[in-house]
């Protein structure tokens, strides 16, 4: 739904009109989360999920040569590739490459089998390069390898597949990886270092610049021989990930949506005296029949998934939801009012809505951060209500929070960064007083566009009085 100033103007006004009194009429039934009949689930995709020319334009922009990524969620952004052995928790057997190079394909550096197991529909396969490692057919001599070209040419054992019978015709998917797996061996490695060597051979980065999303993979590089500079990988493809591709945004549409949805389905089980786990139990069921994975549900500031917590009439709290459809993130905040709020938290709640409905129209690219938090400040001050006010703008993606450092190698440190077309924001506003009657929440996903904002979930509930 696209929002127009003027819409959202007059929205706020009647918002603000409200504050002083006990009234309701921001307030949507619960049988609203019925639409969900008609969500459809996006089906497989037909291409990467990688924004590859805006990918391109970043990285040469910062003169970055190579990317090379062994975090899972950026192997999968840059190939579709989802692991068997990240599932079960055996991290570093798959690995990633991007050339800024705008002819060269995304590379996935995996076994063999790992990918007969974990590949794609056959119109993304064609859109990745794959290079395969087995094992050193000659362990002993290769662990004395030390140079770079050695390494690459070093002998490797056949690895593993299943056989081909023969005897009936192989279905689509079959008969697509088995070809692809069979012209990647023909350049098989003999270990994943060889393969990743390969790689930075195959791109001729001497004396230029590598981006890396782990440090350990400077140990490979070092022990490649090439001269190559190093910076932060994550940093980078964090970056480029602000800008989502056409189907990033299908499955952002969707998971807002769904997230949403089931956050509103599972407040319909707010009694008097019902408990926080049972809330949880039916966040965590309807996401399931969304095909989402819910990752938490705040609950009055309680995220832990186990955390106690009774509901007694009179109360008021925040819902905070947060669930992924294939690794994309849904971010939902509510209030939910267990009889009639307050009156001074009525304020509260109507307050939030004034200030959003004021923000909306302005979230469009250029917009940076800094401008979010002081209009938003400036607009909750005029309220002149008595409470702690927090805003977080923050991008969300393949992370709830999806955006880069502003500082390489580091621990996170928030940015100034400034909006850009189909980034999806979302503008986080809690107020976490105590001794109030309870804590309030508004929070919905966004997705920039070139002229303005496109709110991403159904919006019609500000707060919920059950």
């Amino acid at each position: 739904m696209k929002i127009s100033r003027r819409s959202a103007l007059k929205g706020a006004a009647a918002a603000v009109a409200g504050i002083s009194a006990s009234s309701h009429a921001s307030k949507t039934a619960l049988s609203s989360p019925s639409a969900s009949a008609s969500l459809a689930i996006p089906p497989e995709p037909d291409d990467v999920l990688l924004n590859h020319p805006h990918a391109v334009e970043v990285m040469q922009n910062e003169k970055v040569d190579l990317l090379l990524c062994s975090d899972p969620v950026n192997i999968y952004y840059l190939t579709n590739q989802k692991t068997i052995s990240d599932m079960i928790g055996m991290d570093g057997f798959a690995y990633a490459a991007l050339s800024s190079s705008s002819k060269r394909k995304p590379t996935f550096i995996a076994g063999q089998l790992s990918y007969y197991f974990d590949a794609p529909k056959q119109s993304v396969q064609d859109k990745v390069d794959l290079r395969f490692y087995s094992s050193p057919a000659e362990p002993e001599l290769f662990n004395k390898i030390e140079n770079a070209a050695d390494l690459v040419a070093a002998k490797a054992s056949p690895g593993y597949l299943p056989k081909n019978h023969e005897t009936s015709q192989q279905s689509p998917l079959e008969s697509s990886r088995l070809k692809q797996v069979e012209v990647a061996t023909s350049e098989l490695s003999a270990s994943i270092d060889a393969a990743i060597v390969s790689e930075i051979l195959r791109s001729d980065l001497a004396n230029k610049t590598i981006a890396v999303d782990n440090l350990r993979l400077r140990r490979i590089i070092e022990r490649s021989g090439i001269k190559v500079r190093i910076v932060d990988g994550e940093r980078l493809i964090r970056r480029i990930r602000l800008k989502k591709s056409p189907t990033e945004i299908q499955f952002m549409r969707y998971v807002a949506q769904a997230n949403s949805i089931s956050g509103l389905k599972a407040a319909q089980v707010v009694r008097e005296g019902a408990n926080f786990r049972e809330l949880r139990e039916e966040f965590w069921k309807q996401s399931g029949q969304q095909m989402c994975n819910a990752k938490y549900l705040m609950l009055d500031t309680h995220t832990p998934a186990l955390a106690d917590g009774e509901i007694k009439n009179g109360r008021s709290f925040l819902i905070d939801c947060v669930s992924e459809f294939q690794g994309y993130h849904g971010d939902y905040g509510r209030t939910v009012c267990v009889g009639e709020p307050n009156r001074k938290l009525q304020r509260v709640i109507n307050t939030l809505s004034s200030v959003w409905d004021r923000i909306l129209p302005e979230l469009r690219p250029g917009l940076a951060y800094a401008d979010i938090y002081a209009l938003a400040n400036k607009l909750f001050a005029e309220s002149n209500v008595d409470a702690s006010f927090a805003v977080n703008p923050h991008s969300v993606g393949l992370h709830h929070s999806d955006e880069p450092s502003a500082a390489e190698f580091s621990y996170f440190q928030k940015e100034n960064l400034v909006l850009t077309e189909n980034m999806v924001l979302s503008v986080d506003m809690p107020v976490l007083d105590t001794g109030m009657g309870g804590t309030a929440h508004l929070e919905d996903l966004v997705l920039i566009g070139k002229d303005g904002p496109e709110l991403l979930n159904d919006t019609g509930n500000r707060f919920i009085v059950v």
